[in-house]
């Protein structure tokens, strides 16, 4: 039996050492690495031609058709030990290699990590949170599994949040790459502030929340922290106003009026925090696109001067009404 062992579980993931056939890629240059991490994807896909797409040194974005990692993961899902013995379906896997892969397994689902900003940032950009996914570690080029781990879980609140599915075509993978150049650039300029870096942790803990309250929880600190400057009150007027006809003003103040109460311990039906907390979440998404391909807006939620203007009407007209109509369906 293959014994597959982390600190807080062991689990039998196959009946025996078994060579794999042999996939596409696995790292750059197609030489093997001793130590690969790679996260499968729920629902998402590649939309381009290529079967890998590399976000940074050591981090890809990858098809899981024909790949090694496909091949291992129905092996071990064969068994019934993980997945309930059904693959899912994963279309995609993040590739780390080992330079990664330690950071990515020392504290699981940590937000500041290179496996979690990876999968926040995909996030951000396609809109939509990452409902399941599972990670597995190999030595050997995925042949077999070294340490597997259920890595993202389906909580309550995805079923609202998911906002549909597209592959990630080359703009939105560009887009990916953007966004991770930028996030590093401003981390490595500034280490006192960080931010952008807690920004960026608040809109993680909110698409992977198990409660849709949490989530609304979490949305309401992370517009506080992007218009630290705006009194609660200020920033829904500034915000509703910019947010235009792309979004329903109507729910954005709703959110603000759930959000308080559950500030205050009023018990919330669910009913009524679903709508506000949907469309604050793709508004969210769209703010963060913004600020993660614009330098100078990303600067300036590091120190906490972004307003609501510069948001919603500057910067390229074109882009911006592109990233609106990626997320909420019109662009303006």
């Amino acid at each position: 039996m293959v014994q597959v062992q982390h600190e807080s579980m062991t689990a039998i993931v196959g009946g025996s050492a078994k060579r794999l056939s042999s996939g596409n890629y696995l790292s750059s240059g197609g030489r093997m690495n001793n130590n690969q991490a790679a996260l499968l994807l729920h629902c998402f896909d590649l939309g381009i031609e290529e079967d890998r797409f590399e976000v940074a040194p050591g981090v890809e974005i990858c098809r899981s058709k024909g790949s090694r990692v496909e091949a291992l993961h129905e092996e071990i899902s064969s068994t019934g030990s993980i997945d309930h013995g059904e693959p899912f379906a994963y279309g995609a896997y993040l590739l780390l290699t080992a330079e990664s892969t330690e950071l990515a397994l020392s504290v699981p689902r940590d937000p500041h990590s290179t496996l979690g900003r990876a999968c926040n940032i995909i996030s951000i950009v396609t809109g939509r949170p990452i409902a399941m996914s599972w990670l597995i570690v190999s030595e050997d080029g995925f042949k077999t599994c070294s340490d597997t781990l259920e890595y993202h879980t389906n909580g309550v609140q995805m079923k609202f949040l998911e906002n549909g599915f597209r592959p990630m075509d080359v703009a939105m993978l560009s887009d990916i790459k953007e966004a991770w150049r930028i996030s590093n650039l401003i981390s490595d300029e500034s280490k006192a502030s960080g931010g952008l870096s807690n920004v960026l942790a608040t809109y993680y803990r909110a698409w992977h929340a198990c409660y849709i309250e949490e989530t609304c929880m979490e949305l309401g600190v992370l517009l506080a922290c992007l218009f630290p400057e705006l009194s609660p009150e200020a920033r829904a007027i500034e915000i509703a106003i910019g947010c235009g006809s792309g979004f329903k003003q109507a729910l954005f103040k709703e959110f603000v009026e759930v959000y308080s109460e559950i500030l205050l311990g009023f018990a919330i039906d669910e009913n009524v925090l679903i709508d506000p907390t949907v469309e604050v979440f793709r508004l969210c998404s769209f703010i963060l696109q913004r600020v993660l391909l614009d330098e100078g807006l990303a600067r300036h939620v590091e120190y906490g001067t972004l307003s609501a203007n510069d948001v919603f009407n500057g910067g390229d007209l074109e882009r911006r009404s592109g990233i609106r109509k990626a997320i909420f369906g019109t662009g303006t």
